[in-house]
């Protein structure tokens, strides 16, 4: 086991309106999106020579779930590592043997032996990425409150690991997505139907429109159940102001991935794993590729999700899974017997009553699949707990 240094100065905190509301709001300037790239190589060589970074540091390790964004990064590793002739990256794989939904074997294996790698590093774990595991509560105590709650739990899986660089696919899901334009582009390129023309429609509408719609669906989801009305109002106007999306393709990913929540994922991501003394590359939220996509894609950009994998990763992975359209859900390893008999007796201390309506908070951690927004408020609760139990005993 690596024993973590403190690196809690440089994780990036949420003010207290912003914790209140688990959602780092857009505080970026919106000329960052404006500056277009004109000079970057395209989009897979800079992806590949991001990688060549990692593969140089042996032992390059992968984290590995089987989805299509770990297995894009584990493909192009592998193609490059043995291009150059240098040692394959190891695939580390978590399998939460009591949470079926986090289970992707099945996928896992295809890639495997698709790309014919044999070393691999499996951790099986029965509760070590609880919300309030050991390695939780020791973050907890060393980092205070960070956002997102996940990364408190990644010491279970970076502490057993040697020394060297660790790779993600984290990033993929916001990088390598449909944009605002991508239905009209459809549209252009084939024949229209009801769906895809009322998409179009929808992507063509005034900025206040499509507002509107965004508050809506926040003011009605289940999700954020336990905030106040003036909470919901304010997370519901943050989360449209942050995710406003320029009609240009090029500029949508760039003004995405220079938003405040992916500054703050990427920076506590990366400062998560570099506490534990590895190197870190995290190639899908890195401003080179990003501004290589950009170039790439221009006005309409490259399609959908699906049209994007293939056109970046066809020659590496199967076609069933760059097309598949399932997801790993983890967030039933996040809760145990542990976090419930916590929630059963908390006080209610760690929140702004202004925000939080506590009893629906509480209702929430003890239902039977507490929506993921709500782990941010239990780490809050926690803290508040742990803290007050500490003046006590003084």
């Amino acid at each position: 086991m690596t024993e973590p240094i403190d690196l809690s100065p440089d994780f990036i905190r949420l003010s207290p309106l912003e914790s209140g509301l688990s959602f780092p709001f857009d505080l970026t300037s919106r000329g960052v999106a404006s500056k277009l790239p004109d000079d970057s190589l395209p989009a897979r060589l800079t992806l590949e020579l991001i990688m060549l970074e990692a593969v140089c540091t042996h032992p390059c390790y992968v984290l590995f779930s089987g989805g299509r964004d770990s297995s894009a990064v584990l493909a192009v590793a592998t193609h490059v590592a043995r291009r150059e002739g240098l040692p394959d990256p190891i695939p580390v794989t978590v399998i939460h043997e009591k949470s079926p939904h986090a289970n992707e074997v099945s996928w896992q294996d295809m890639v495997l032996k698709h790309l014919s790698i044999k070393e691999r590093v499996v951790l099986t774990f029965d509760g070590e990425q609880t919300l309030l595991s050991r390695v939780a509560r020791s973050a907890l105590a060393r980092h205070g409150l960070v956002w997102p709650e996940a990364i408190q739990l990644h010491g279970a899986i970076y502490g057993r690991l040697d020394r060297g660089s660790v790779v993600s696919g984290e990033g993929g899901d916001q990088l390598i997505a449909s944009r605002r334009i991508t239905p009209v582009r459809t549209i252009m390129r084939q024949r229209p139907t009801p769906s895809t023309a009322q998409a179009a429609l929808l992507a063509l509408s005034p900025e206040a429109l499509r507002g509107v719609q965004v508050r809506r669906q926040i003011a009605r989801s289940p999700l954020f159940a336990w905030l106040t009305p003036s909470a919901r109002s304010e997370l519901a106007a943050a989360i449209s102001r942050t995710f406003r999306s320029p009609l240009r393709w090029n500029r949508a990913i760039m003004s995405v991935m220079a938003s405040k929540p992916n500054a703050v994922f990427t920076i506590n991501f990366e400062t998560a794993i570099r506490e534990y003394r590895h190197r870190v590359i995290n190639p899908f939220l890195s401003t080179r590729f990003t501004h290589a996509l950009a170039a790439e894609g221009g006005l309409l950009g490259l399609g959908d999700r699906t049209a994007m994998m293939r056109y970046l990763f066809a020659d590496l992975l199967p076609h069933a899974v760059l097309a598949r359209n399932t997801k790993a859900a983890f967030n039933q390893t996040r809760w145990g017997e542990f976090e419930r008999e916590f929630a059963r007796g908390w006080s209610g201390a760690g929140i702004d009553p202004e925000l939080i309506d506590a009893e629906k908070l509480k209702a929430a951690w003890l239902s039977d699949d507490p929506p993921p927004g709500a782990d941010y408020q239990l780490h809050a609760a926690w803290l508040a707990s742990s803290e007050r139990c500490v003046q006590e005993a003084s």
